[in-house]
């Protein structure tokens, strides 16, 4: 089987990839944006076609962390909703039948009722921090719905919660919260801070997910191909307040208690964000990595980040 990883040099894309590329029966092929512009129709076309996969899996689209996301709302709609509008037309007018689309948790509806389960997967009031993000992911899964019904593909969506791991960002526009905080304790340990702080009050939940966690889903998700629901939620049993987070990660790495220093000035976001895994157990699927191994691991890979 031939398959296309749609933005193969991100966070997600190039995980994916690394974890696919172990099995000999997978022919993998890696988008990155100097092999075909996304936003360029006649582009992607021709790469389609010199590729012709049997599988598409689309993590392309920009991203970032809150603090970027809140100050550019108009970039990341317009941008990623032109990326995916052009995927979507071409893959239908080039006439392929299997498409993995991965989404995002953050574009459920605030007033949903919790844990947010697939069938509120729909527009409503979404958070104002990244909401330009959300929209576009909501976009493509319209589309995604439509082609389904209207054209007869077999289309299908994975809906992660936040992830984190190997080939993260950690810059800090762009860094989620645990790459951040592996960063702000990293800097601490080798005493280039002398204090940890943490933005807003540190009471908001968030749950987390392995990013070879998701990886190792998506080839149990190829392997079920047809038995997969349209939507499925993908997320671990990770879900701790930030400020929890903040002392579990700096534990492990530091094996020490630290004192914090909180910045009430940045927002906080929704106060609580879960999302149910109902359909994911009924997949069969229960290959989670533990929470100290999966941050010991990211850890690992930003040492080698910094020695470079």
């Amino acid at each position: 089987m031939r398959i296309l990883i749609l933005g193969g040099s991100g966070f997600v894309g190039r995980n994916i990839f690394d974890y696919l590329k172990k099995f000999k029966k997978l022919d993998l092929v890696s988008h990155t944006r100097d092999k075909a512009d996304l936003e360029s129709s006649r582009q992607f076309s021709k790469f389609l076609k010199n590729t012709s996969p049997d599988l598409i899996i689309n993590a392309a689209g920009h991203v970032g962390g809150i603090l970027r996301h809140v100050n550019n709302n108009y970039n990341f709609l317009y941008k990623n909703s032109k990326i995916y509008l052009n995927i979507m037309n071409t893959i239908l007018e080039e006439d392929f039948k299997y498409l993995i689309n991965l989404s995002s948790s953050c574009a459920y509806p605030i007033n949903s009722k919790l844990p947010f389960i697939e069938d509120d997967f729909k527009l409503g009031k979404l958070e104002y921090t990244n909401e330009g993000y959300a929209l576009s992911k909501h976009i493509i899964h319209k589309l995604i719905e439509y082609a389904n019904t209207e054209k007869k593909r077999k289309f299908k969506t994975i809906v992660p919660c936040n992830l984190f791991g190997e080939h993260d960002s950690f810059q800090e526009e762009k860094s989620h919260l645990i790459a951040s905080i592996i960063k702000k304790t990293h800097n601490y340990k080798i005493g280039k801070i002398d204090k940890i702080t943490i933005y807003g009050s540190g009471k908001p939940k968030r749950q987390f997910a392995y990013i070879k966690d998701l990886s190792k889903f998506i080839k149990y998700f190829i392997n079920n191909y047809e038995k997969m629901p349209s939507t499925i939620n993908f997320a671990s049993s990770f879900n701790l307040s930030v400020e929890d987070y903040y002392k579990k990660i700096t534990k492990i790495l530091l094996k020490e208690k630290v004192k914090f220093l909180f910045d009430r000035n940045y927002p906080d976001g929704v106060s609580l964000k879960n999302i149910s895994i109902t359909k994911l157990k009924r997949t069969g699927f229960n290959d989670f990595t533990h929470f100290d191994t999966a941050i010991k691991n990211t850890y690992k890979y930003y040492s080698k980040l910094k020695n470079k």
